[in-house]
C-alpha cells in the first residue's frame, strides 16, 4: 500500500518492515507490519510537512498601526528570524526585528500605497513605512525575487515560529533580554 501526499515524496521509498521476518513490529505478519509502518510514516510525513502545507496558499493580511496601509501575502516563503543589527534596531526602535521573506508574486499592496514612504538604509535596500504612523512594513532589494515583511505587522498568527536570531553581535547591554523578569501584562505594583 503506497500513500502519496501532495508535494511529498512517495512513501514507497521510506523504510519498511524486513521482508519475511514476520516479527517486526512485535509478532505481526510481514503484511500487517508493512501496513502499520506505512501508516506510521504517513503520520510522520504529514506532521513534518503540515505547517508548510497549512500556510502555503493561505492568504494573510498585514497593516500599519493606523490602518492607512494594508498588504496581503499568499505564504511565508522563508523562515522567520529576529534580526538584532544596528539598522533594524534603529529602524524599529526595538531590540530586534522579526522578519520573513515572501516571494514578490505572493505579495501585494491592498490599500494606502500613496501613504508609503521609503528610506534607503543601506546601498540598494529600501525600507517601506507608513508616512502617517511610521510603521515599518516591508524591506526590499530591487534585484531580489522576494520582499522582506515585518512579521509583527501581520494581522493574524502565521502559524510558524522564528528559527533564528541573527546579528546578535550588535546587541547592546542596555537592551538585555535574557535573565530579567517577564510579565504577561503590566508589572506588579505599577504606579
Amino acid at each position: 500500500m503506497v500513500y502519496n501526499l501532495p508535494n511529498t515524496p512517495s512513501l514507497r521509498y521510506l523504510p519498511r518492515a524486513k521482508e519475511g521476518s514476520g516479527k517486526w513490529p512485535g509478532r505481526l505478519s510481514t503484511k500487517t507490519s508493512r501496513r502499520l509502518c506505512s501508516i506510521w510514516w504517513l503520520f510522520i510525513v504529514r506532521f513534518l510537512f503540515s505547517a508548510q502545507r497549512k500556510y502555503q496558499g493561505r492568504k494573510m493580511k498585514g497593516s500599519c498601526l493606523c490602518g492607512a496601509v494594508e498588504y496581503e501575502i499568499d505564504s511565508i516563503d522563508m523562515p522567520i528570524g529576529h534580526c538584532h543589527c544596528n539598522t533594524c534596531r534603529k529602524a524599529h526602535a526595538a531590540l530586534a526585528c522579526s522578519s520573513a521573506g515572501v516571494q514578490r508574486v505572493n505579495f501585494r499592496w491592498l490599500k494606502g500605497q500613496d501613504k508609503l514612504s521609503a528610506f534607503e538604509s543601506s546601498p540598494g535596500k529600501l525600507r517601506h513605512f507608513c508616512s502617517v504612523c511610521g510603521s515599518h512594513l516591508v524591506a526590499e532589494r530591487t534585484n531580489q525575487s522576494h520582499v522582506i515583511i515585518r512579521v509583527a505587522t501581520l494581522n493574524e498568527d502565521p502559524g510558524v515560529i522564528p528559527e533564528s536570531h541573527i546579528w546578535t553581535s550588535h546587541d547592546v547591554p542596555w537592551l538585555k533580554y535574557e535573565g530579567i523578569p517577564a510579565y504577561s501584562e503590566w508589572q506588579p505594583n505599577r504606579v
